[in-house]
């Protein structure tokens, strides 16, 4: 290839990866903060009843308490060391209980694989991440559980805001808790995670948008706020990590 051709190739190249992070795709990253502030926006008042799915180290159930410090937060996380973390860090808060469970669509034992103790990429599939350097060999097992079974016995009433974030299983949460979203009173507002990990779980930002988009409006984070997507696009399938909202639409109350 001549030299002015790859040159302007790389500049083209630079610009799509510019106007895709302006659009919030790929802005994911670093951004917990932000997406705290657009769930309470979304949800506009205080929330009692929070799911955190996926919550690492409390990175974000800290910055929801930060503004909120009396909200009944229940934080799931499968991996020992991260679970340990989240108990010391929330112990002084009787409003915060931590689950060492992996969430999904059905109850089971299932391996959780990662590349260090702690990880925030671990997830329940066994991803390729050669290309990046990264040895994900390492795996424990881990119980997981489907909301609508647990929320069925917990006796928690409406679900103000969940965030999902679990590397690449997301749907498979979604899937795990249809009776909760077709309820009388599903969840008000959702976040969840969209990214690389999808690549190796074999799923859509599509998938999402049909079963979700009934029921509630779509948003994605960008730089400058939210941007409602009101229809599926083939351009919006972008691997690159991406945080999503859901808002329950006025007056619906099933999918």
């Amino acid at each position: 290839m001549p030299i002015m051709a790859t040159i302007m190739n790389s500049i083209f190249l630079r610009l799509e990866k510019i106007f895709a992070y302006l659009q919030g795709k790929g802005f994911g990253a670093d951004t917990v903060e932000r997406e705290v502030a657009l769930v309470l926006n979304l949800l506009g008042t205080a929330p009692r009843l929070v799911l955190d799915v996926g919550a690492n180290k409390g990175h974000w159930t800290h910055f929801l308490l930060k503004r909120h410090p009396n909200t009944e937060v229940h934080a799931f996380e499968p991996q020992p060391v991260c679970a340990q973390t989240l108990r010391g860090r929330f112990g002084p808060c009787p409003n915060v209980s931590v689950h060492q469970l992996a969430v999904s669509d059905a109850a089971a034992t299932l391996s959780l694989y990662f590349d260090f103790a702690g990880s925030g990429l671990a997830s329940l599939s066994k991803r390729e991440l050669d290309h990046f350097g990264i040895d994900f060999t390492q795996s424990i097992e881990v119980k997981a559980v489907a909301l609508d079974d647990y929320l069925a016995t917990s006796g928690m009433g409406q679900i103000d805001i969940i965030k999902i974030d679990v590397e690449g299983h997301e749907m498979a949460v979604f899937k795990g808790m249809k009776e909760v979203l077709a309820s009388a009173t599903p969840p008000k507002v959702i976040q969840f995670e969209f990214g690389g990990c999808n690549i190796d779980t074999r799923t859509y930002f599509r998938d999402f948008f049909q079963l979700l988009s009934k029921q509630y409006e779509i948003y994605r984070l960008t730089p400058f706020g939210p941007e409602l997507i009101d229809r599926y696009r083939e351009i919006d399938e972008c691997f690159r990590t991406t945080n999503f909202f859901l808002k329950l639409k006025h007056g619906i109350s099933s999918i």
